[in-house]
């Protein structure tokens, strides 16, 4: 297929107030419900443009970012 499928998850500490998943500047806030977040990316084109990255906050007010590498294999 041309598309693929994407979601993310993850499980967090008590600490953790919010998650927010970025994909290509678009943000959206992820539930969190038993310590897990889940979200669905929708079809990510083969050659469309990879941006995600994950946004914690904790209950100190303090912020991490983790971004993740395209996962698409290489069309080069």
């Amino acid at each position: 297929p041309d598309d693929l499928p994407a979601a993310i998850a993850g499980v967090v500490a008590d600490t953790v107030t919010s998650v927010v998943v970025v994909k290509n500047g678009q943000a959206t806030l992820a539930p969190i419900v038993n310590n897990a977040f889940f979200i669905e990316l929708g079809v990510i084109p083969r050659d469309g443009p990879w941006d995600l990255e994950v946004q914690i906050r904790y209950l100190d007010g303090t912020n991490r970012v983790v971004a993740y590498p395209d996962p698409r294999p290489s069309n080069g």
